[in-house]
This record gives C-alpha cells, sequence and structure tokens, in this order.
C-alpha cells in the first residue's frame, strides 16, 4: 500500500505531495500538499458542488461550504471565459484537440460526436 504513493511523491518535478517525518519509533509522516498540489482544491471543491447539487449527503445541507475569506459570501467552481472573464454554460462548452493531442485524443473527440 505504502508503494501507492511513492509516484505522487517521488520525482521534485512532477510532485503534487510532499512528506514530512514528524515521528519516530515507529516512523510516522505528515503528507500535505505542495504549491504545486493546491490546484487539486479545486478538483475537490468542483466535486462538492456536484454533491450539493444533487443533495448526495443529505436534505439538512452540504457538510462543507467553501467561503471567501474576506467577504465570508459563499464561492462556486464556473466556467469562465478566458479572455472576457464571463461565465460560461456548461452547454456551451466543448472539448477542442490541443497542441498535445495525440491521435488516440483526435480519434476520441470524433468517435463521440465532441
Amino acid at each position: 500500500m505504502a508503494n501507492c504513493r511513492k509516484p505522487y511523491i517521488a520525482g521534485s518535478r512532477r510532485r503534487s505531495v510532499k512528506r514530512r517525518l514528524y515521528q519516530t519509533g515507529p516512523d510516522r509522516y505528515e503528507y500535505a500538499l505542495t504549491r504545486k498540489g493546491t490546484d487539486i482544491i479545486l478538483v475537490i471543491q468542483a466535486l462538492a458542488q456536484v454533491g450539493d447539487k444533487w443533495k448526495i449527503a443529505a436534505e439538512v445541507g452540504p457538510p462543507l461550504k467553501f467561503i471567501n475569506k474576506h467577504s465570508g459570501r459563499p464561492l462556486k467552481v464556473a466556467l469562465v471565459d478566458e479572455k472576457s472573464g464571463e461565465v460560461v454554460l456548461l452547454r456551451d462548452n466543448r472539448p477542442q484537440a490541443g497542441p498535445g493531442a495525440d491521435d488516440l485524443v483526435r480519434w476520441r473527440l470524433t468517435k463521440f460526436g465532441m
């Protein structure tokens, strides 16, 4: 099981999680997100937002809220036009092959009508 984490921790260029020894005998480690790894928070927030929309937790409300630390107002993840900053509706979003797309990615885009 410990080996499962190794690819995510090893290698400074790809590291999104850092490991710090906080106890010896037996050795115990704390795992924390690096600066690069903090982008994962956006994914977690988006998943929580979907769960809240479909009331997966319960009828009493979401177990966790994301708020602006300055205003206290709730936040949500949204698709935003890169140039104009305008919010884009999900139905207006579509994937497109980027410069790093290989033949498999291009095939998938054509096969699934995207």
